[in-house]
């Protein structure tokens, strides 16, 4: 302890009067024992925020660029040109100068998905400006051309692709959801698509169409012909695999009768990464830090209240899948979260974080 004279010091600094600072020092004496699981517990909800965050951000735009491109080749949509042709025939709709339209459409197929990608981009996040300065098109043309009034227009065709995912996953709508992006009322929710891909790899076990070209096939541990992750379609921005499904099938069963990771639902996964503390969702980090110091000090056979409290809250059938859910999560920490077994960081990452 200081001398008495130096707190009107601190006091000045830091607002603290000497009987405040020795209730801060007490409380930080009794917390270094639960040191490890607060910081396994902010590893756990900076774990799920990252992984699904990702998914929620870059996956929805490229599966809707995957789909829209898949139709307009095999020619389920209405438009029955390929290749370079169907963008030169869907921009001709705002663009009236063919030579411009001919320069515009240069290397442009819209039956190659990443290609398309670019042009359903600034209509999904209602930003202009990529497009405007690749093509040179007006804001009237591009509104123009993302109409969907008729089946020449491009906003039409991508209508169609949303809305046939949108009745092949029984989407919630997202409408309302994040009114700056495309809100058309048949469009799956991002966090819905989000959700169900982390939580059982709802859309690459199950592709809208199967062709390898479009939606490729990887090969999982187990030698199976499927894909977990959307790392085997080559999602931009996604460059390790987000999954919790895809980190279960790495299981490990540290003693006999150990339960398999269960396949989770977008709606438990909702629940799961809930920030909320009254909902036991480890998306909030008081409940994580709880949650796992519970997971490592207590033994199956004598469950807290709390586990058996997160057990109800996240839609699970036993206690004991709670503790099989955190132990896919402790290979989805050191995988996606911290790199692996081995990884190398700088000095400014390991200072800020990475």
């Amino acid at each position: 302890m200081v001398e008495t004279g130096q707190w009107t010091t601190l006091k000045g600094r830091f607002g603290l009067d000497q009987n405040k600072a020795s209730c801060l020092f007490s409380y930080a004496s009794q917390q270094a024992m639960y040191a490890p699981y607060q910081a396994y517990g902010n590893m756990l909800t900076d774990g799920i925020r990252q992984s699904t965050k990702m998914l929620h951000d870059y996956f929805p735009v490229n599966l809707a660029s995957r789909t829209m491109a898949y139709r307009l080749y095999y020619n389920i949509a209405s438009n029955a040109a390929n290749g370079t042709a169907i963008c030169e025939s869907m921009v001709s709709m705002a663009v009236l100068n063919n030579t411009r339209v001919s320069v515009i459409c240069t290397g442009q197929n819209f039956t190659n998905p990443s290609i398309l990608q670019t042009w359903v981009e600034p209509f999904w996040f209602n930003d202009y400006t990529s497009i405007m300065n690749m093509t040179g098109m007006s804001i009237d043309e591009l509104n123009i051309f993302y109409s969907s009034v008729n089946s020449t227009y491009f906003g039409y065709e991508l209508d169609a692709a949303l809305n046939y995912n949108f009745e092949k996953y029984e989407c919630p709508s997202a409408v309302d959801e994040y009114p700056t992006e495309l809100t058309l009322v048949a469009n799956c929710s991002a966090t819905f698509l989000a959700n169900g891909q982390w939580g059982r790899s709802l859309i690459t076990l199950s592709p809208p169409y199967n062709q390898s070209y479009y939606f490729p096939i990887g090969v999982t541990n187990k030698g199976d012909a499927e894909s977990l992750s959307v790392t085997d379609w080559g999602v931009p921005g996604i460059g390790k695999s987000p999954e919790y499904f895809y980190y279960s099938q790495f299981h490990y069963a540290p003693f006999s009768g150990a339960q398999n990771p269960p396949a989770l639902d977008a709606w438990q996964v909702g629940n799961i990464t809930d920030n909320r503390y009254n909902y036991y969702g480890i998306g909030n980090t008081y409940n994580a830090k709880q949650l796992y110091y519970y997971y490592i000090t207590n033994s199956e056979v004598n469950l807290k209240p709390y586990i058996s409290a997160t057990m109800v809250q996240w839609e699970l059938n036993s206690p004991q899948k709670v503790y099989s859910v955190l132990g896919c999560l402790d290979w989805l920490i050191q995988d996606f979260v911290l790199g692996g077994l081995t990884s190398t960081y700088t000095m400014k990452e390991m200072v800020y974080g990475w």
